[in-house]
């Protein structure tokens, strides 16, 4: 071994080491799995476990004051081959509805992409581009075209109160 590598093995063996401790990296992505055994891929099943999962994920994430914008889905068949889809969005979201939602389309994207399987054995769910959001922010429908109301409603109300009231 060497004088050097035996000296250091002699101390590590000893619980001396003085080498800097290295902190975990922060969670990429925050992801639940469900095994299902050999089912039928029915829009029922699809809703339900990726609903369960969903709401896992969300609520690990809320307990850690995060929010992502990337939902991933897998999709395993018979005969372990998986296939994945995902989507990303313009922001990220901590709200369970709005993840069960987009996974769920994007099952049934895998699945009509491959109609000769009828049988699935694994549903996956996934959220990653993680960002720190320690408080909740609730989601608005602002693609309905009301934009212009919305900012009026928005400017009267911090006229009555203050702009620190609603910030844009």
């Amino acid at each position: 071994l060497g004088s050097v590598n035996g000296a250091t093995l002699l101390a590590r063996a000893n619980n001396d080491d003085h080498r800097r401790v290295q902190a975990r990296p922060a969670a990429r992505s925050v992801g639940a799995q469900s095994a299902l055994g050999r089912r039928r891929a029915t829009p029922e099943l699809v809703r339900v476990v990726v609903g369960h999962l969903a709401d896992r994920v969300l609520r690990r994430m809320r307990r850690a004051g995060l929010a992502g914008r990337t939902v991933t889905v897998r999709v395993r068949f018979v005969g372990m081959r998986s296939i994945t889809r995902s989507a990303t969005l313009p922001a990220p979201v901590a709200a369970t509805l709005t993840v069960a939602e987009l996974a769920e389309r994007l099952v049934h994207g895998a699945l009509a992409d491959h109609p000769g399987e009828v049988d699935i054995t694994l549903l996956a769910v996934s959220v990653s581009n993680l960002v720190r959001q320690p408080t909740l922010q609730l989601e608005l429908p602002v693609d309905t075209g009301l934009d212009a109301d919305i900012d009026a409603r928005t400017e009267a109300v911090q006229g009555k109160t203050g702009t620190a009231t609603i910030k844009v």
